[in-house]
């Protein structure tokens, strides 16, 4: 009689955690390796800091001064890294560049910290992605992923310039816009007023039967139907009357 078939599913369940457990002695693919290198050619001081640091430690230290000494150099990138500037009028001022140094930092300010990752079954995945390089280009391991390195390859093309923002044309920004409806469309304007008179209509109905009362927003007594929607549509363009009564 043959033996018990064990559930792959559990197996899986097995690998992953044993995965997690022992990342960095797992190997990384052709491809992601082909990625590695790409990255490494086009980044030399990258490269020099991954293959001379002693550890991922050091590495990631000597990638963080490096990034602070692009920084100091771009006075609104470094106060909005800082937070020395924000809001919209600071975002405006940074670059292209500016974003990839302001991500790599911030990579490594959320170094060690642990996310709930659905995808390995409640296994918390861990974030220090200069660790996994380290470990790649010294030893070939560290368990990165095609898509990590290939995430990786973009992010310092972006830092330096070989990938440009993308910006599209006309044409395309049109195109993406007709996707979707437009709030001056007929049709979607009939809608949002049968749903304005539909509201209204509950609201009318519940101040009626006395569920909801407000001093600033009642009918007069002796009121119509009518007027009261009347009265109710002035009270529409009212904001206060959409936190007493709509929210």
């Amino acid at each position: 009689m043959p033996g018990k078939m064990k559930n792959p599913l559990s197996n899986r369940v097995d690998n992953i955690s044993m995965n997690i457990k022992d990342l960095d002695r797992v190997g990384i693919s052709v491809r992601s390796r082909k990625l590695l290198h790409s990255l490494l050619d086009e980044n030399p001081r990258l490269q020099a800091i991954l293959k001379k640091s002693e550890n991922a430690d050091k590495a990631t230290e000597s990638i963080f001064n490096w990034m602070m000494e692009l920084l100091k150099e771009r006075p609104s990138a470094f106060a909005f890294y800082q937070r020395e500037k924000t809001g919209r009028e600071a975002f405006e001022k940074l670059n292209w560049p500016d974003y990839a140094i302001i991500r790599i930092l911030d990579y490594i300010d959320h170094m060690e910290w642990e996310f709930p990752d659905p995808n390995l079954y409640g296994d918390a995945a861990v974030s220090n992605p200069f660790r996994i390089l380290w470990l790649a280009t010294r030893k070939g391991t560290g368990g990165g992923n095609e898509d990590f390195f290939e995430d990786m390859l973009m992010l310092f093309r972006q830092l330096n310039g070989k990938l440009k923002a993308p910006r599209p044309d006309r044409k395309r920004l049109f195109k993406w816009m007709d996707r979707h409806p437009s709030g001056l469309d007929p049709d979607i304007m009939e809608m949002r007023k049968m749903n304005r008179e539909r509201i209204l209509g509950v609201i009318i109905n519940r101040m009626e039967r006395g569920e909801i009362s407000d001093q600033r927003f009642r009918f007069v007594p002796g009121m119509t139907r009518d007027q009261k929607f009347k009265k109710a549509l002035e009270w529409w363009n009212d904001y206060q009357f959409h936190l007493r009564f709509a929210i």
